[in-house]
């Protein structure tokens, strides 16, 4: 996913599960908590091909 989808989809479940009792706060943590696993592009692994296969990595899951 792009970084756009990956914030709405987080604003969107931050939404739902949040919403009626943190109101836009909840939208909003919920973006960037959804976004925050890309953030790992900024991160050097050493050489190309080990920045794209470690890309999906440790940020992404808990088991990796």
């Amino acid at each position: 996913m792009d970084s756009f989808t990956q914030f709405a989809l987080g604003a969107a479940l931050g939404g739902v599960a949040l919403g009626p009792c943190a109101g836009r706060k909840a939208i909003l943590c919920g973006g960037v908590c959804g976004t925050l696993p890309d953030l790992d592009i900024f991160v050097p692994f050493g050489d190309p091909v080990s920045d794209f296969a470690c890309h999906r990595g440790i940020s992404h899951s808990f088991f990796s």
